[in-house]
């Protein structure tokens, strides 16, 4: 892939693209690499999904005593242990709670990011067919990317996707946005959608959700001070923002990846001292106010929150 003459590579561990993939996890031990991978085919820090597990997902998925599929119908019941090849060469397998996935994550590190999101959109899909939970997101936002991969699923499963289809007895349809909803409940993303932000604060009490986010900030961070990193920490606590949240959609990412590409192996936006940080702040805080694309207004102010919070630590710490 070639961004402003530059060969990118697809970063598993941090589900973003880079220009050194050796360079960017050399400070990196086996042990955070292995979590890295393990956090990022969970609904733990991917497609939008709040940074608290839903405790919908940590209950066993309801299965039939075999899967089945009937054409005629477009109907499947799913037991544990289907498992489907998807179109980028990995499979998934249903398991007990969720799933997991094989494939050669050096060789074709865009097939485990397909894999990751089109298992865990499957298994979300099951359990709101099952009833175990009320709507196939958790956070109202990503809808339509979310039916997208779920469908990719069940295509590889055999299910025609462009008419209606039952999964486990229950009946869904796909609405002219392309999402998929049930059809005795029409209504009901909608009024998932209303329900406030705070189901995708950051939540420290969550400790695997703690160690996958103390994980990014090493990557993102890797130069600096222990004052700098406080005011990180300090600022994620007190405004119960977790910085990446948004997956690939978060501005640091984007920066950072910017950065890469226009000084040829440099993704440390923010340095190694109090006056680097502030530079990489500001600049964060300039795109947010400037986006480059179409913005979330939503995301953009809680980003602008936590950005300002971590500032003002910085700048009191000089």
């Amino acid at each position: 892939m070639q961004l402003d003459n530059a060969t990118t590579y697809f970063n598993p561990y941090t589900m973003s693209l880079t220009t050194d993939l050796e360079r960017d996890t050399k400070h990196l031990t086996d042990e955070d690499k292995r979590k890295m991978l393990s956090y990022n085919i969970r609904p733990l820090l991917m497609d939008l999904d709040p940074i608290k597990e839903h405790s919908g997902r940590t209950s066993p998925l309801k299965y039939a005593s075999s899967t089945s599929l009937n054409a005629s119908e477009n109907a499947i019941s799913f037991a544990k242990g289907a498992k489907a090849t998807l179109s980028k060469g990995f499979q998934i397998t249903l398991r007990e709670k969720s799933f997991e996935w094989s494939g050669d994550v050096q060789k074709n590190p865009s097939g485990l990011e397909q894999a990751g999101k089109v298992g865990i959109a499957l298994s979300d899909l099951i359990r709101w067919a099952n009833g175990q939970v009320d709507h196939l997101t958790m956070t109202g936002e990503g809808t339509l990317e979310r039916s997208s991969y779920a469908l990719e699923g069940l295509r590889a499963f055999g299910i025609d996707t462009t008419r209606d289809f039952s999964i486990n007895g229950t009946g869904f349809h796909i609405n002219s946005q392309g999402e998929i909803q049930k059809k005795d409940s029409v209504n009901a993303q909608t009024a998932y959608e209303s329900l406030s932000s705070s189901s995708r604060q950051y939540q420290l009490t969550e400790e695997v959700a703690n160690d996958a986010t103390n994980l990014l900030s090493k990557y993102y961070l890797p130069g600096a001070s222990d004052n700098v990193m406080q005011a990180w920490q300090d600022a994620m606590k007190e405004t119960e923002i977790n910085p990446f949240q948004w997956g690939t959609s978060n501005v640091l990412k984007t920066l950072s990846l910017e950065q890469d590409l226009a000084t040829g192996g440099n993704i440390d936006l923010f340095g190694e001292t109090v006056e680097s940080a502030i530079s990489g702040v500001e600049k964060i805080l300039d795109r947010l106010q400037n986006p480059t694309g179409k913005a979330n207004e939503q995301r953009n102010a809680e980003e602008r929150t936590f950005y300002q919070n971590f500032l003002e630590k910085l700048q009191g710490g000089k």
